[in-house]
């Protein structure tokens, strides 16, 4: 601080840092869940250091509708809380909501594609190291229906299971997620 007065502070800047963003890009297909599930689910995705968060309504999920501006100003103010508490001072990106068939057509040049289902294959068995850019996806609570996984399934992602159990979706998010920045 050089100098302060009542309207003024001057300061010199003695250093700058550019803040350091996560490989592989990972873009996380989130469910519209419930306000509080939702919100626990974007602040562990920022936590992690997830770098982009596309909210997408599904067959079991709120509607795009039920999405306020209000609502999103909010996830990004929890962006901006997690980020400051985990020290990820790159902040994720938060898409609008878009229905689920409407975003994974924008998707086609992810290098891979993984829907977390309990039918799926063991995480070690589908994971490339080498990947630069990866979709995640889980679904609402209750799941995706049959429908959608074969339309996921038809654009290229690949089935992965977490456990053997089912899990609620905010834990699915933070476990998924938390698995590719392990590496």
């Amino acid at each position: 601080i050089l100098e302060t007065t009542k309207k003024d502070i001057k300061i010199r800047v003695e250093s700058l840092h550019s803040n350091h963003v996560m490989q592989p890009h990972l873009i996380f297909l989130l469910p519209l869940l419930k306000k509080e599930a939702l919100e626990e689910a974007v602040y562990s995705l920022c936590e992690i250091g997830v770098n982009e968060i596309q909210l997408v309504a599904t067959a079991k999920s709120k509607a795009l509708s039920a999405v306020t501006s209000k609502e999103l100003d909010r996830l990004r103010a929890i962006i901006i809380a997690a980020a400051e508490q985990s020290k990820n001072y790159t902040l994720s990106t938060l898409l609008e909501p878009k229905k689920l068939q409407d975003v994974i057509s924008s998707f086609s040049q992810a290098s891979q594609k993984i829907v977390f289902d309990v039918s799926g294959k063991s995480f070690f068995q589908i994971h490339k190291t080498t990947e630069k850019n990866i979709i995640l996806s889980v679904g609402p609570e209750g799941g995706f229906t049959n429908e959608e996984l074969t339309f996921l399934q038809s654009h290229g992602f690949e089935s992965c299971a977490l456990t053997h159990t089912t899990l609620r979706a905010v834990q699915a998010v933070a476990i998924s997620s938390g698995l590719f920045r392990l590496l």
